[in-house]
């Protein structure tokens, strides 16, 4: 079963992350959290109390490794070092960041696929005992333009000899 999400992030598919890292894992060790996959056509940026963030807008799906639960939504925000790859290569389609925030998928000529998994890495905890970890972040494929269209094209293509075959048994 899949639950839906009004957005895909870390706190969203696993509840409080320090907690879960401190009564999971071991300093130094590292484990994989959660995957998402999914198609982008734009962005979204804001701010809240710690800081600026993007969110990436389209279709998307994650799954939690701690738990096996499944995920959907139109949203989804990714570790730093994703959001900078994925801003670059929308940027690529499109232009600037701003002009990205007011584009829709039918302004674009083109969306980006992609899928990856992010890994808790627990650290040395601080001088007060808190818990400290880090993302790491595996690309599962490269991003792409997704083109749906030959998707389904490869569905109901047939081989240019059998199309020729039949077409000259249909002239007899």
């Amino acid at each position: 079963m899949t639950t839906l999400l009004k957005k895909i992030a870390a706190s969203a598919l696993l509840g409080p992350v320090a907690k879960l890292v401190k009564d999971t894992m071991e300093v130094g060790e590292t484990r994989n959290a959660f995957a998402v996959a999914g198609v982008c056509n734009k962005i979204e940026e804001g701010t809240h109390a710690y800081g600026e963030w993007v969110r990436f807008v389209g279709d998307f799906n994650a799954v939690n490794y701690f738990t096996g639960e499944n995920f959907r939504s139109a949203k989804t925000h990714v570790p730093k070092v994703l959001e900078d790859v994925l801003i670059r290569d929308l940027q690529g389609m499109k232009g600037s960041v701003k002009e990205l925030q007011n584009t829709t998928v039918t302004d674009l000529t083109s969306e980006i696929e992609f899928a990856f998994v992010v890994a808790l890495k627990r650290c040395e905890d601080d001088a007060k005992g808190g818990v400290q970890y880090e993302y790491v972040t595996t690309p599962k494929t490269e991003v792409k333009a997704n083109d749906r269209i030959s998707h389904l094209t490869m569905l109901i293509a047939e081989p240019p000899e059998r199309v020729l075959l039949e077409n000259k048994k249909s002239k007899k």
